[in-house]
């Protein structure tokens, strides 16, 4: 989100959930389903394997 500057607001408004809600998700307090993943992947244009961990990503 950060990259594109997109506010959590503006990344909550175009997959249809409140700001309180994503920033819960995104705070790990709970986790995202697969349609909310795949939704956001496609508002802010990216692969939804984006959000998936990698070796690279993981320790």
């Amino acid at each position: 989100m950060a990259r594109q500057r997109w506010t959590q607001q503006r990344v909550a408004d175009a997959v249809g959930m409140s700001q309180q809600a994503l920033s819960a998700r995104l705070r790990g307090v709970r986790p995202f389903d697969t349609s909310e993943l795949e939704r956001i992947a496609a508002a802010l244009d990216v692969p939804v394997t984006q959000f998936l961990p990698t070796p690279e990503r993981v320790g």
